[in-house]
């Protein structure tokens, strides 16, 4: 419950196959961040996930505003240009009385291919 926003980014943004890449997630806002979890990383076909971590700043002395990052380790499964696609935070809004959704655009990485030494 609250009002938030999201923003994503990864880094680095060209890697090579098998070397880990970091998601991140930020929400943004005002709320109840104890609430907002990671479970909109559950849906990242082609990649192989490791368990996030989450760290929370607060903007206040209660922690009622503030950011919270999700960081999501992953690795493409696949050479080439590949998409993380867009995450979604779905919350209820006190100030609208609505259930809204918050999301991210998708992502684009660049996995090069590993080439293996002729011995």
């Amino acid at each position: 419950m609250g009002d938030f926003q999201v923003s994503s980014d990864i880094s680095p943004t060209h890697a090579g196959a098998g070397d880990p890449l970091t998601l991140r997630l930020h929400v943004t806002g005002a709320g109840n961040f104890d609430r907002v979890d990671s479970t909109m990383f559950d849906h990242l076909d082609r990649w192989k996930t490791y368990p996030p971590k989450a760290s929370f700043t607060k903007k206040d002395a209660v922690g009622y505003k503030g950011e919270k990052v999700f960081e999501q380790p992953l690795i493409a499964a696949q050479p080439g240009e590949q998409t993380i696609p867009g995450l979604e935070l779905s919350y209820f809004n006190p100030n609208t009385r609505h259930y809204e959704r918050a999301h991210t655009e998708p992502i684009k990485a660049l996995i090069a291919r590993r080439w293996r030494i002729a011995r």
